[in-house]
């Protein structure tokens, strides 16, 4: 036989069946239009056009029409199609006149939105809208299942079942023999509503394993296809020392597409009810969430005495907002009522809020940001009078780059501080900086530097012992900080077959004026610093702009790396800076008031994806003692996931009072099982050597359900925060909730 376009095959076809159709209309007999060959048949169009609107399309091996009761008989990957829905059957019976599909053996509907439900046979008719159906099965996205004895089809979109079954569990193992699933529901009546994607159920029974666990006569879920759907999301419940027995049941409002709220009440035995809610909107110009909680409880002081009612409670937000290609704006609040709150309720763990206002230009590597601050300190030291408020910082900076001349960055920055009790300040700075770098025939690069600063300064209330101020108690400030050096580096490169080898050399020298840190300023933005690598060759390593460094300085250092395939590397870095006077403006704990400062070193490991090890260190410039010590270790490897971090430092800062700490934190996740993992973590406070928390967490997790059982043991010990053992359970059923 010749070959032919399918096109044209299916062109000659259609036109031979509208003539046999035709006389077999006139002669009255049950015509054989095709067998043993798939035939694709247009039916119910106004002119045959198999694509056209409203057109039911009828493919199958064989099919016999009978022209006297306007029947078409269909037999053998039987595929009828209308409107986005196609029903396949071994066997089908479709009556033109009545409209009705008859459909059996090893039926399957798929669904315009793209479920599909499987049958014994079926009966529908209004373009297969309506209709009965015996022994419904439906696979639903996201693993879900749906089973009845019997369903009725009605208006396209709604499956009313009789005795049916519904799980997102597997229902064979990995061989395909049947097995229970881990939970199910089930319903003498469920109605399947496609178009407000909404399952519902009379007279319902949780069984877990088999086995009833509780009754509802009414109960109704999301269909698994839905994104966002208002209902109960998963549940917690727990005990613990502080606050008794705990239940929190959340419920999700999706009030639009463009915004929803989350409410969270949660009953406590020892305090009563706490009530959380979460609002989350975005707009045109961007989006934004705001929560927040309330609780009307006893009063507790610093010895856990219960007094009087008094209402609590905390807000957190955050948002941004574009206002056109350049300049956006946004805020972020955090707030609460007592310094306490948040770690009572175990909301935040956080002691220091920030909330803050602003507005921000970029166009390229310029920008524009102006920001307004408000700190409150949760610390039983922390005194709200103390607390700065920033009103506003604002920093621009500007760059001008070119081939030849280098590049030049222009800075100005403005700060305003105020506080109801202690030192107010306004301070205004013009920074101008230029750097320019040169590369060498052998591959030297040099790289000279210079920069120049004003600042202005207007102090009201600082009046250091021994030092004169003016009448009013105001004192207006001025210096002028210029600072110029040489860099220089030599990297040396070797690469074998598999290892590319780097050593590189760096030393730098920068000249300063001296002084320039009079006692009349005040230092609000450089009270804690560390010296470490990632500062050893900034010119002026002061994190902020009150204190500068001053004097003639050399910084020395040399960096050494490996790197393979993979992103595998080993890296080393390690220096000191010396210096040609010991005036310098940063204390003892730096290290950097002496001529000559500790070692800083790093080092970074990762030999393969599943390792990974950073360590950062100073060392005593004259005994070599370690002062200051860290060690981030990751490991991934098969079932083991896990983190370690030691580290241990000397005193911080004088004027923080952050004192020395040695700690070492543990976390780490173990895979028991396809199913099962343990999940583990501890503080350690090696300083008083005590732990400071730890926990222990089991989770089951398969394709239907996640359970969680977690033990927390909590030593911290804070006026009405007392050491705390808490147990926690979570339940999750997929598709549920």
């Amino acid at each position: 036989m010749r070959a032919t376009k399918p096109g044209n095959v299916l062109a000659v076809r259609l036109f031979i069946l509208s003539l046999v159709m035709a006389l077999t209309s006139a002669m009255d007999v049950p015509t054989v239009l095709a067998q043993q060959e798939t035939l694709q048949v247009p039916l119910n169009t106004d002119n045959g056009d198999p694509l056209s609107e409203g057109a039911v399309l009828l493919q199958a091996d064989s099919v016999t029409y009978d022209p006297n009761e306007d029947i078409v008989y269909a037999s053998g990957n039987v595929e009828i199609a209308y409107d986005g829905r196609v029903v396949f059957a071994d066997n089908l019976t479709y009556n033109q006149q009545t409209d009705e599909v008859f459909a059996a053996g090893n039926v399957s509907v798929l669904e315009p939105n793209g479920n599909v439900f499987f049958a014994d046979s079926v009966k529908l008719r209004d373009k297969m809208r309506e209709g009965v159906i015996e022994s419904f099965s439906a696979l639903l996205e996201q693993n879900a299942r749906l089973a009845a004895d019997r369903g009725l089809r009605r208006d396209g979109n709604v499956n009313e079942l009789t005795r049916a079954t519904y799980s997102a569990c597997n229902v064979c193992d990995s061989e395909g023999n049947d097995k229970t699933p881990l939970w199910q529901i089930k319903a003498f009546r469920v109605i399947q509503n496609q178009e407000t994607l909404t399952i519902t159920y009379r007279d319902v029974y949780f069984e877990f394993l088999g086995v009833p666990v509780f009754y509802l006569p009414y109960f109704s879920h999301p269909d698994p296809s839905v994104k966002r759907k208002s209902g109960f999301l998963a549940p917690t419940m727990g005990d613990s020392d502080r606050l008794g027995f705990f239940a929190e049941v959340p419920y999700y409002f999706a009030l639009s597409p463009s915004y929803d709220l989350t409410l969270s009440p949660m009953y406590t035995g020892e305090d009563g009810l706490l009530v959380k809610a979460d609002w989350r909107q975005r707009i045109r110009q961007g989006a934004y969430d705001l929560s927040g909680s309330l609780i009307y409880a006893d009063e507790r002081d610093a010895n856990n005495f219960i007094g009087a009612k008094e209402l609590n409670g905390h807000v957190f937000g955050q948002g941004s907002f574009a206002i056109n290609n350049v300049w956006l704006w946004g805020f972020q609040v955090e707030a609460a009522t007592n310094d306490t709150y948040l770690r009572r309720y175990n909301i935040s763990n956080e002691v220091d809020l920030e909330s803050t206002l602003y507005a921000l230009g970029i166009k390229g590597r310029n920008y524009l940001d102006a920001r307004a601050y408000r700190f409150q300190g949760l610390r039983i030291t922390d005194s709200q009078g103390e607390t700065p408020l920033v009103l506003p910082l604002v920093r621009g900076h500007y760059v001008i780059e070119n081939s030849q001349l280098g590049r030049f960055n222009l800075d100005v920055n403005a700060l305003v501080i105020q506080r109801t009790d202690g030192v107010d300040s306004r301070r205004i700075s013009f920074s101008g900086d230029w750097k320019r770098g040169f590369t060498t025939r052998n591959g030297q690069v040099i790289t000279p530097f210079a920069n120049v600063r004003m600042d202005v300064y207007s102090v009201n209330d600082m009046n250091p012992d021994g030092l004169p101020h003016l009448p009013d108690n105001s004192d207006v400030i001025y210096r002028a900080l210029p600072t110029a050096g040489l860099e220089w580096r030599w990297p040396f490169v070797r690469t074998t077959k598999s290892v590319r080898f780097v050593i590189e050399p760096i030393v730098q020298v920068v000249v300063s004026s001296n002084g320039g840190n009079p006692e009349q300023l005040p230092n609000e933005d450089s009270q804690t610093f560390d010296f470490d690598t990632t500062n050893l060759f900034r010119p002026n390593k002061s994190p902020g702009l009150d204190l500068w460094e001053n004097g003639q300085r050399l910084n020395v250092g040399v960096k050494l790396g490996a790197y393979w395939g993979g992103g595998k590397k080993a890296q080393f870095m390690f220096g000191r800076s010396f210096r040609t006077n010991d005036h310098s403006p940063f204390g003892p704990e730096t290290s950097l008031n002496d001529e000559t400062s500790d070692y800083v070193g790093s080092l970074t490991l990762a030999p393969s994806k599943h390792f990974t090890l950073t360590h950062r260190f100073r060392l005593d410039g004259e005994t070599q003692t370690v002062r200051r010590n860290e060690v981030d270790a990751i490991v991934n490897y098969g079932p083991v996931s896990a983190r370690a971090r030691y580290i241990k430092s000397d005193r911080l800062s004088e004027i923080t009072g952050i004192p020395a700490r040695e700690e070492l934190t543990l976390n780490g996740t173990i895979k028991l099982h396809k199913n099962w993992r343990v999940r583990a973590g501890t503080v350690r406070d090696l300083e008083i050597n005590d732990t400071r928390q730890s926990s222990i967490g089991l989770i089951y997790e398969d394709e239907c359900t996640i359970f969680t059982i977690a033990l927390n043991r909590r030593f911290f010990n804070d006026r009405d925060i007392k050491p705390d053992d808490s147990i926690i359970f979570n339940l999750i059923l997929k598709t549920l909730n």
